[in-house]
């Protein structure tokens, strides 16, 4: 009888185990507000909507390949929901035994156990704060010991140049000439405009490509005198106060102003800027990069 009592045990254990033992995650990528709408009260999904909402995968290494890349890459307007199944069943948040939810490191808080869904703004949580094509990593635990990791790609749409970390969109431009294109005896002009001051961002095209606009502060450098006594001296005869666009850090364009510094009434004339990207560098050193 015992031994028989023990059957029964084992066999209920055995069934209830197998009830509440196959827990799944699932983590939407979302693109559309209707699609969101729709995912979120459980609504059919048809063809037109597939194309808004991708579920992610678990392998990191997918997101290099051509087939994943579009699909599984998210911007700033875009959000994620997850949800937990039971046996293929929908099942309510405080049934999952969930202990942690982490997007980039940063835990979930703000989690409603009473319904069957997370939802995450990725403009709230992640903002401008990763780097364009980052790999971002979606970490969900539970109580019971499971965990289910998933994984997107990044593109940052707008963000600030950010030389040395700095959050005011501040960097130095660097190998750009100026010219007015007029003609002299000598030919066109180019004034050399070593390093300059820029203040602006940038907004991501693709992982790879970006258009950046900036306001922009040079100097130029253009008298060297001998001097015995004193060798050689620059003169900092002008400034120039303009706008810069950015294509990708391969090359700029733009245009300003020059001020005089001197004390002689000289009319000079706005300046269009040519400059060289540093990614054009990379390339003639042989670095991929």
């Amino acid at each position: 009888m015992k031994k028989f009592i023990y059957i029964i045990l084992y066999y209920f254990i055995i069934n209830v185990s197998s009830s509440f033992g196959q827990v799944t995650c699932e983590i939407v990528l979302v693109k559309r507000d209707f699609v969101l709408q729709k995912i979120v009260l459980n609504q059919p999904l048809n063809k037109e909507d597939s194309t808004y909402f991708t579920v992610l995968q678990s392998d990191k290494n997918k997101l290099d390949l051509l087939s994943f890349e579009f699909d599984h890459s998210a911007v700033s307007s875009h959000n994620l929901i997850i949800k937990f199944y039971d046996n293929n069943e929908l099942i309510k948040l405080n049934q999952a035994n969930i202990s942690s939810v982490k997007v980039f490191s940063k835990t979930i808080t703000d989690i409603d156990y009473s319904q069957n869904y997370i939802k995450i703004s990725l403009k709230e949580y992640l903002g401008d704060e990763p780097k364009n094509g980052s790999k971002i990593k979606v970490e969900v635990n539970t109580h019971t010991g499971l965990s289910f990791t998933k994984w997107f790609k990044y593109i940052n749409g707008w963000q600030g140049y950010n030389f040395l970390n700095n959050k005011l969109g501040i960097w130095f431009p660097t190998n750009m000439y100026s010219t007015s294109f007029q003609r002299s005896d000598n030919g066109v002009m180019f004034t050399a405009m070593p390093i300059g001051l820029g203040l602006g961002g940038k907004y991501n095209i693709s992982q790879d490509f970006y258009f950046g606009i900036s306001g922009i502060l040079n100097y130029t450098l253009t008298s060297v005198q001998e001097n015995e006594d004193q060798g050689s001296t620059y003169l900092l005869q002008d400034f120039s106060i303009g706008g810069l666009i950015d294509l990708g850090g391969y090359a700029y364009i733009g245009y300003t102003f020059p001020i005089n510094l001197t004390n002689q009434e000289t009319q000079l004339k706005p300046q269009f800027v040519v400059g060289v990207g540093i990614k054009i560098n990379q390339i003639l050193i042989g670095d991929k990069n």
